[in-house]
């Protein structure tokens, strides 16, 4: 591939790509951030607690909708162009995200919602996914890794805005946060209009054949796509949780300290992005699995009666270690997905990896740490994750089969 000759279509390309992915987060953790808010207006006849049971039961409807969401986009992506899928894609998270500010103050508004939920879960999956691979193909190999950490990165950003202006307007004027998500939406579409397709981008037919000849390729990437969700999962939705249980936390300090761990990771992300210009990405992200799996037990060991200091260390380390591994993985991803269906397999492989590995983290680490008494047992899951991910990526890579068109 050539080494920018793109120059000028770049902004755009690149643009469209970046905000997508912020209008993606911002929509995703938005409704996490609301939930408190939202509760006692979709079921007035419940109490505090049983209504935020009800509306937090609401959240997994993404999880269920994005294979398939990833399975109908990547076959788009890899048919007709990554153009079109990713405007489409983020026309209907706009309009999911709209419908929600226009939700009818009624009996069964929560089904509306629920509805809402699984639609932005399928455009999601079609823009989280198939985002990254658009942006890293419109970019210069020797660059890949950096611009890999920029869109995580920004992805970072909109999780932040959610949770600014959820603290500050959530209660009395919800409606227009979902409003304001929905025209960010429109303001993506712009750059994504007058961006060009990707250079890389060769038409393919959808075949079954094809994801069970590539098993093992998307196997391989959902191991290492599922460490990732599962150390954030565990350090975020667990502890969150479990570290007021054990110690003398309380739920205040345990949301201050992830206000600051948004911003630690943006700034991990960019540098490690950076570093990956001297040190090879494979060995990078193998180092931080590795590093996570021989101290995950010890650290989780030591948090019971940990002080604020020391959860703090805790959680920066697991932190660093989960960075390092996510700043170059759509570029390690790149390399590795066969060209004509790279849409399709890089999107389901991802989507397998953060839905089935790293969501059930948080109810594992709990049964766990029930059924044992041990805070340590928490962390067994993400030591067998760790190893397993440094076996995938220090395997000698699986040869790619020769396409036919």
């Amino acid at each position: 591939m050539g080494k920018v000759s793109l120059r000028h279509r770049l902004s755009a390309s690149q643009a469209g790509a970046l905000i997508g992915n912020v209008l993606n987060h911002y929509d995703s953790s938005l409704f996490g951030w609301m939930a408190p808010f939202l509760a006692p207006i979709l079921f007035p006849g419940k109490e505090g607690m049983e209504a935020l049971f009800l509306i937090f039961a609401l959240l997994p409807l993404r999880v269920l909708a994005k294979p398939l969401g990833a399975l109908f986009w990547g076959w788009v992506g890899d048919r007709w162009g990554r153009k079109p899928a990713l405007i489409n894609s983020l026309i209907g998270m706009a309009l999911s995200t709209s419908a929600m500010g226009c939700l009818p103050l009624t009996q069964n508004a929560w089904i509306v919602l629920a509805f809402c939920r699984l639609f932005q879960g399928f455009f999601a999956a079609g823009e989280e996914k198939g985002a990254a691979l658009y942006l890293l193909e419109h970019t210069a190999l020797e660059k890949r890794p950096w611009m890999s950490a920029l869109y995580d990165a920004s992805g970072i950003l909109g999780i932040f805005l959610a949770s600014a202006l959820a603290s500050q307007f959530g209660e009395n004027h919800w409606r227009l946060l979902f409003w304001l998500g929905a025209a960010a939406g429109l303001f993506g579409l712009f750059f994504r209009y007058h961006a060009e397709e990707s250079p890389e981008f060769k038409p393919a037919p959808f075949s079954w054949k094809i994801l069970w000849e590539n098993k093992h390729l998307i196997f391989r990437i959902s191991i290492v796509s599922g460490f990732s969700y599962a150390n954030y999962f565990l350090v975020t939705v667990f502890l969150n949780g479990f570290l007021p249980k054990i110690t003398d936390l309380s739920r205040a300090d345990v949301l201050l300290f992830n206000t600051h761990l948004l911003w630690i990771d943006f700034f991990l992300l960019l540098g490690f992005g950076f570093l990956c210009r001297w040190i090879s990405q494979e060995k990078l992200m193998a180092t931080a699995a590795l590093l996570t799996a021989f101290f995950a037990i010890p650290l989780f060991a030591s948090l019971d009666n940990a002080s604020w200091g020391h959860a703090a260390m805790v959680r920066l380390l697991f932190v660093t270690f989960g960075v390092a591994l996510a700043a170059p993985y759509h570029a390690w991803k790149l390399e590795h997905l066969p060209t004509h269906h790279r849409f399709l397999i890089g999107s389901l492989a991802s989507t397998f990896g953060s839905k089935f590995f790293g969501a059930p983290m948080p109810a594992v680490a709990t049964f766990l740490v029930v059924q044992t008494g041990l805070t340590w047992t928490a962390a067994l899951p993400l030591v067998i994750l760790g190893v397993s991910t440094a076996g995938v990526l220090l395997l000698k890579p699986l040869a790619r089969k020769q396409e036919v068109r």
